[in-house]
């Protein structure tokens, strides 16, 4: 049965949720490992991306995307140089056109696997081609010179020369204009990356923050608002147990007092009744006087159960038969109100408990349970064994429940359930579960239940199981 838990001790409740602690645990291990994976991820993710830009930008060399600037400047030096020789016939103007020549060429093999798209790569080899039949051109321009310039003579020489280099002079321009546009899509290009990752490296600062944020929210709901929760838990109770002392102390004081006189009253109103005459001694309000007499004696005896509570003696008691002794003990009241009364045990569970006060425990329960299922209910005894118990050393235990069909447990009453004189039936005096509470405590065990509106309730007597190889606990 799903439901409300609760206890003599409230600190029993989180003992009830062992499952709890460990989804707690699983959820914020998987919440853990998912932030380390998405950590991971971006860390990857921005490595990748500075490496692609790191490794675009160490494959661009700047002078490569000049090379068409450089072989026109180099092809106008080789007319110049070869212009001047046709009118020097210098020594020094052929050398230094042939070197300069040369040069170009191997700026070109040396630039050309650097060069970043198809266009710039078809134009060198373009370029390459017309630069060699430039230089076939003029070789037969290197073998001599011409001296007694004039000036028809000059300009004939450098449009002769012009003519020849006009070609590969076209192809660096086009070249030229290839890699101006070529560079401005390298620079669009690394700008976006730049972007982007500046932009991953945000959502990743982002995304560091929150994640910091839901794990320490986690945590917080994981681990300090459940010790938070016991810490106020355990201040309620020692608070609490402390309120009780002095009440039991009190109350112990005044059932004293009260029980001398009482004792006299009664001995009293024995002694007038027998000195009366018969019809005057059975009168109804003499009656009405020995009942409530008789009552409030009841009272003050919980009251001294209450405030000291006798030791119990433990032995070894058969639980399904403890069982079966409240059934009797209880079956011919309640079949008047045709409540069905049903026993639920195996003959091998045995307790280390007084057999007196358990059942004085049963039978409270018991009660309460048949007037909570009401006519034509149910209530069943069930004796189960139990896990290991650490509140006084690890021992296994044994399961008493009593479950009824009733309608439940409403709110306003679980929260003041084993509070010492609160009751909601008419005369009771509310000391019914705070006694069974104590009893069950000195036994070392632990008496909780769970309830659901509409569906019944179950109270749960949880005792040390007795066995052959552990020593009889005496209570403290």
């Amino acid at each position: 049965m799903s439901g409300t838990t609760c206890s003599n001790v409230d600190a029993i409740r989180s003992r009830r949720r062992p499952s709890g602690a460990w989804t707690r645990w699983l959820g914020f291990g998987l919440a853990a490992l998912a932030s380390l994976a998405l950590c991971v991820w971006i860390e990857r993710s921005t490595w990748k991306q500075a490496s692609a830009l790191e490794t675009e930008l160490a494959a661009i060399r700047t002078e490569s995307f000049y090379l068409g600037v450089q072989l026109r400047a180099g092809i106008w030096r080789l007319d110049g140089r070869l212009l001047r020789f046709q009118l020097s016939s210098e020594e020094d103007e052929r050398a230094g056109f042939q070197r300069e020549s040369r040069e170009l060429s191997a700026q070109i093999e040396r630039l050309k696997p650097r060069l970043m798209t198809t266009r710039e790569t078809e134009l060198v080899r373009q370029v390459e081609a017309a630069l060699k039949a430039y230089l076939a051109d003029a070789a037969p321009l290197l073998e001599q010179g011409i001296r007694g310039i004039r000036r028809d003579t000059t300009e004939r020489l450098a449009r002769e020369i012009a003519t020849k280099s006009a070609a590969v002079l076209h192809l660096c321009d086009e070249l030229v204009e290839a890699q101006h546009a070529a560079w401005e899509t390298v620079l669009a290009r690394s700008q976006r990356s730049t972007t982007s990752l500046v932009r991953l490296m945000q959502l990743s600062a982002a995304l560091v923050l929150l994640l910091s944020a839901g794990l320490l929210l986690l945590a917080h709901r994981t681990f300090v608002a459940p010790l938070r929760s016991r810490l106020k838990a355990s201040t309620a109770l020692l608070e609490r147990q402390e309120k009780l002392a002095s009440l039991g102390t009190l109350a112990a004081g005044v059932a004293h007092e009260i029980r001398n006189p009482l004792a006299a009253i009664k001995f009293r109103l024995f002694s007038l009744k027998d000195s009366l005459a018969s019809g005057v001694a059975d009168s109804e309000d003499l009656q009405v006087i020995s009942d409530e007499i008789n009552r409030l004696e009841r009272i003050v005896q919980d009251f001294l159960r209450f405030a000291r509570p006798s030791e119990p003696k433990l032995t070894r008691v058969s639980a399904a038969r403890l069982l079966q002794d409240v059934q009797a003990l209880l079956l011919p009241q309640f079949q008047q109100q045709a409540v069905k009364l049903t026993v639920e045990a195996s003959d091998n569970l045995w307790l280390r408990a007084d057999e007196g006060q358990i059942k004085q425990v049963l039978i409270n329960l018991v009660q309460n349970a048949v007037e909570s299922a009401g006519r034509d209910g149910s209530v069943t005894l069930r004796a189960q064994p139990g896990g290991t118990r650490v509140a006084a050393g690890a021992q296994p235990v044994a399961v008493l429940e009593v479950t009824d069909t009733g309608p439940g447990i409403p709110p306003e009453v679980e929260n003041r359930l084993f509070d010492p004189f609160f009751s909601t039936k008419e005369g009771g005096s509310g000391l019914g579960l705070p006694i069974a509470a104590r009893i069950i405590e000195n036994h070392g065990g632990q008496i909780h239940y769970q309830t659901q509106r509409n569906r019944g309730t179950t109270f749960s007597v949880v005792l040390p199981r007795w066995t052959d190889d552990v020593t009889t606990h005496t209570p403290d």
